[in-house]
């Protein structure tokens, strides 16, 4: 009623070739407006046209969810009718032996996904999530009649979990044509165009008086029209509140809704909210004051969990079964995968409003405790529920032991939260702006950030507060030093010292170490930071001098780690190695550095037998982030590749490697990740994807003005060509290159030397001195004898056999 020519649209674009243009709807509106019920009436029309030949896969998105991925989880789920009551047998007999429609081709994968589904906490294969729903939803797609003709739908897709969007996103950016999407939301998002362009958006609008009416006529036949015209009213064409009045009327006597003479309507509740409460007056006070206490959780619950709740609130655990079955049947709640939550935000919302605000505060406390109980409570949930209660000191403790503050942009609307009730606090304001700059420049938000250093800029210049003034500089230091602005970058750096030698000690006890836990370890972060950006920029020598004044910082770590990047720059391989391995020797030293660098070292080495041991370690590591998970997946790949080209784990963890790289948070790491999949994709023959990527890739490191990444990029371009004998390309990419070949150090002499060789080859004018190149070569073959010159795999392969015997005959 009333979507009429909205449903034929959505038709007519089902029926059209899907491509990056054209991706399907985005359907907002506000809560209860119809959206999910458009979506699946949509399906029901396309279904019926098609016989259901064609996939239609539905998630509801809910935030906070343990489960990584979840909303493809929901996707196979519901496809399959696999529930939580079945077992692992049972789920892999639904999704392999389905009587009709698509079925799972490979048990083993089905056995691995049954094991994944069952367990609640989201940890049994969280580190193989990717590969297996990947293999699930590829199966899926593939045996489709048509991919352009599977339906994707994502009700509430506003909460759909980072994990989830992310596999959206590089699902449609891998194929030309691809699925038609129905996502719903409250209000239209700006950044879900450039997540996921090609969205039709389409705002669902309340009925009319009349279609209001003609609704209401089909939900309460033969009542008197005063009395529909009186909802309709009431209703404001809101679907949702027009079937909530027409349940209340329709459970009522007509007596108890018209006026003596049986027509005219009698008293209706004058708003939703009333009507709410209205209907849930009439049942027992125990169920009454138990839906009102559940509506404290986040987002869902579990049966244990309100019986949890019910212990420590003085009511009666054994009622909670019956009372949720009856709030199910009520329509109030609904349940998936023993996960209980409410099918209407609108009727969550005005249940905790009932709720006294000191209540409110006793409820989420209670719900704090019950999360302590737990191995392994969810951050984000915690904390909202010690921010609702008002346990600000625990919050705050909370988040400085939360790992995922430092990219997490959930933890967002919470540190809001806590900032405006800090009353001018400029302790705890400081620690909320500091965690707060740096996710938003983790995660790409650069301009809300730099607003949020500016603003502890002008705090620190008005309260002439020194520790404001020197984490600004500090988190403006880090920032430019990342993006390649390295004289902005070390001009902060310089400041945030200076602010920082003149900080009183005592200060750095009050921030939890957040901060730093000493005014020495923070400068050396510092220091260290601006050892990388001179690093970076070539200047060795001042990072030498720099590197002599961390020595005697009192920080070791930060002393070792410049160290190491010195070595590796500079291209003393053996060297950084040795380090790293005199580290390791005690375990409780810095065992991120192994994690950080070792796997990176082995590549260069040529020590690519013993890449799948490391890389294994650093997937299950606590110290992986962005870029060492994507460099192990692509170097465990590679030591497969050396010991057989033809295992079929290399594909997968390709597969892995492509996604995890193309959805780091921001821009800096993607291109950093870039380059060393088009090396190592080159390396083992995956040539057009190779170049496919660097040709992406490049434009990027072309904007940040990241020299060594494009240098490295322009030069794998240059080869792929020079290999395919398409010169005229090749000349293109390689006049760029020999423009950056002087800037030396900062370049890796690895391209450096490929650069040379082949711009003499192809008689560029600028071509570097042959003799220059022939001793960098020397240079980098002397770092590869440990493994024996005519066994190391690194001369055999790119160009390097036909580099070393023009240049280096004599090595052969």
């Amino acid at each position: 009623i009333g979507r009429e020519d909205l449903l034929r649209e959505i038709r007519a674009n089902y029926c059209q070739q899907h491509s990056s243009e054209t991706r399907g709807f985005l359907l907002t509106g506000e809560p209860g407006i119809g959206k999910a019920e458009l979506a699946l009436q949509a399906v029901r029309r396309i279904s019926a046209a098609d016989s259901g030949r064609n996939p239609v896969l539905i998630s509801r998105a809910r935030r906070f969810r343990r489960v990584p991925y979840v909303v493809l989880v929901d996707f196979i789920a519901h496809y399959f009718d696999i529930g939580r009551g079945m077992s692992e047998a049972q789920i892999v007999q639904s999704l392999c032996n389905r009587s009709e429609g698509i079925r799972i081709s490979s048990r083993p994968m089905a056995a691995r996904f049954a094991r994944f589904y069952r367990d609640m906490s989201g940890q049994t294969l969280r580190d193989s999530a990717f590969e297996i729903l990947n293999h699930l939803m590829s199966d899926i797609l593939s045996q489709a009649d048509d991919i352009n003709q599977v339906v994707l739908i994502i009700d509430n897709s506003d909460a759909m979990d980072r994990k989830s969007l992310d596999y959206l996103k590089y699902l449609l950016s891998q194929n030309s044509r691809g699925p038609m999407l129905i996502l719903c939301e409250r209000e239209p998002r700006a950044e879900l165009q450039e997540w996921i362009p090609g969205l039709i958006h389409r705002e669902l609008h309340p009925l009319s008086e009349e279609e209001s009416e003609e609704l209401l006529r089909c939900l309460l036949p033969g009542r008197p029209a005063e009395l529909l015209s009186r909802i309709a009213h009431l209703s404001r064409g809101n679907p949702l509140y027009i079937r909530t009045y027409a349940r209340y009327a329709g459970k009522r006597a007509d007596g108890d809704l018209a006026s003596p003479d049986g027509n005219l309507p009698g008293e209706l509740p004058d708003s939703i909210q009333n009507l709410i409460f209205s209907r849930i007056e009439s049942y027992n006070a125990e169920f009454r004051d138990l839906i009102i206490k559940l509506s404290a959780f986040v987002n869902f619950f579990t049966e244990a969990d309100a019986r949890s709740l019910q212990e420590r609130t003085q009511g009666d655990p054994e009622i909670v079964r019956d009372a949720l079955a009856f709030f199910y049947r009520e329509d109030l709640i609904d349940e998936n995968r023993g996960m209980y939550f409410f099918r209407h935000d609108l009727v969550k919302q005005a249940l905790y409003e009932s709720l006294l605000n000191y209540n409110k505060k006793i409820i989420h406390g209670v719900i704090v405790d019950m999360m302590a109980e737990q191995k392994t409570p969810h951050p984000v949930r915690r904390l909202h529920h010690l921010v609702r209660a008002g346990r600000r000191d625990e919050a705050l403790e909370h988040l400085s032991q939360s790992r995922g503050r430092v990219y997490n942009m959930d933890f967002l609307p919470y540190l809001d939260q806590l900032a405006s009730g800090a009353d001018d606090d400029p302790v705890i304001n400081l620690d909320l702006s500091f965690m707060k700059a740096r996710i938003l420049f983790n995660n790409g938000y650069v301009e809300p950030a730099e607003s949020i250093v500016a603003d502890m800029l002008k705090f620190a210049l008005e309260h002439r507060d020194r520790l404001y003034a020197a984490v600004a500089y500090y988190v403006l230091s880090a920032y430019n030093i990342k993006a390649g602005n390295f004289e902005r970058g070390l001009f902060c750096g310089l400041q945030a010292l200076q602010y920082f030698s003149r900080t009183d000690q005592a200060h750095f006890s009050l921030h939890r170490g957040l901060v730093s836990s000493t005014r020495e370890e923070a400068m050396a972060a510092v220091m260290s930071l601006m050892i990388q950006g001179e690093i970076k920029r070539g200047n060795f020598d001042d990072s030498r001098h720099l590197c002599d004044e961390l020595a005697h910082g009192g920080s070791d770590h930060f002393y070792q780690v410049s160290l190491i990047q010195m070595d590796i720059q500079s291209g003393e391989y053996i060297r950084a190695k040795t380090r790293i391995q005199e580290l390791a020797q005690d375990e409780s030293r810095y065992p991120e550095l192994r994690i950080r660098f070792l796997p990176y070292l082995q590549f260069l080495l040529g020590e690519w037998d013993d890449l799948a041991d490391i890389s294994n370690e650093i997937l299950t590591s606590e110290h992986r982030d962005a870029l060492s998970r994507v460099q192990a997946l692509g170097l465990k790949a590679l030591c497969i590749w050396h010991r057989d080209s033809a295992d079929g784990e290399i594909e997968t963890l390709l597969e892995q490697a492509r996604f995890r790289a193309s959805q780091s948070p921001n821009e800096i790491d993607r291109i950093a990740n870039a380059s060393m999949l088009a090396e190592l994709l080159w390396t083992m023959g995956y040539i057009d994807e190779a170049e496919e990527l660097a040709r992406r890739a490049i434009v990027d490191a072309q904007r940040y003005s990241a020299a060594p990444e494009l240098f490295s990029l322009m030069v794998i371009l240059a080869e792929i060509h020079h290999g395919r004998g398409e010169l005229e390309q090749c000349r293109y990419y390689l006049e760029d290159a020999v423009h950056m070949w002087g800037m030396g150090q900062v370049l890796r002499r690895r391209d450096r030397i490929s650069c040379g060789y082949l711009a003499t080859l192809l008689a560029l004018d600028d071509a570097p001195p042959t003799a220059e190149t022939a001793e960098l070569l020397r240079a980098e073959l002397d770092q590869l004898q440990s493994r024996g010159e005519s066994t190391n795999p690194v001369v055999k392969t790119r160009f390097f056999p036909e580099i070393i015997e023009h240049l280096i005959p004599e090595y052969r």
